[in-house]
């Protein structure tokens, strides 16, 4: 039973966390626009907490850090067209 919870766990934490998924670097840009902010306040909030990234394209382990850190970004709600 125990084996089972955490493949589950696996499973859905791959489904869940971007980075770990894709397996790629992403620019502070592109997660700060996943969090719905800019660029400047992503800086902000990783320096007020003292979460220390190399500079340069954020590497998927370093992604994942802040994912855990501060959330995961949820991702926005698709919107409906409307027809003419």
């Amino acid at each position: 039973m125990m084996q089972h919870t955490i493949k589950i766990m696996a499973i859905l934490f791959n489904l869940i966390n971007p980075c770990k998924m894709e397996n790629t670097a992403k620019t502070r840009q592109q997660i700060a626009t996943e969090y719905g902010i800019s660029y400047k306040t992503l800086t902000r909030w990783m320096k007020r907490e003292g979460l220390a990234i190399p500079p340069g394209l954020v590497r998927p382990h370093d992604c994942a850090k802040i994912y855990d850190f501060f959330g995961h970004p949820i991702p926005p709600a698709k919107e409906e067209r409307k027809k003419p």
